[in-house]
């Protein structure tokens, strides 16, 4: 059997030159261990952040940031017809459900990571996390 050629590769980002740089600092800072023994993120992310600038050849490692409120939690709009028009009313779900507070999200690696790209280790995080997130 022959390699996949493209198997190793990341995949092209078309995108804006900054992003591109960020996206290639991501591939290019290597972490020797990752290890969170149940953290929040809010946690793990200030460690990136020192991380990132203590293994950035040029020191300035990457900023990052957590936003809770992009995507509204799946159930907390629903919707209603109005009987005079017709139209669909947005109504808030039983309970007032609000998003979640992300930075509080619990994040458990363990055993430890080794040789992970940057990049890896945020992905390792969105799958680790006790709740839903993603990174962009």
């Amino acid at each position: 059997p022959q390699p996949n050629p493209y198997a190793s590769r990341d995949p092209q980002v078309h995108t804006s030159e900054g992003r591109h740089r960020i996206m290639d600092k991501l591939s290019k800072i290597t972490l020797n261990e990752v290890i969170y023994e149940g953290l929040p993120l809010s946690e793990v992310i200030k460690n990136l952040t020192d991380e990132s600038r203590r293994r950035d050849p040029d020191q300035q490692g990457i900023n990052f940031m957590i936003v809770s409120n992009i995507d509204a939690p799946i159930g907390a709009t629903q919707f209603a017809t109005d009987p005079a028009t017709g139209a669909p009313i947005a109504i808030a779900a039983p309970g007032g459900a609000e998003a979640p507070d992300v930075g509080s999200a619990l994040i458990e690696i363990n055993p430890p990571l080794t040789n992970m790209r940057l990049r890896d280790v945020l992905d390792a995080i969105v799958k680790v996390a006790d709740q839903q997130l993603k990174w962009t």
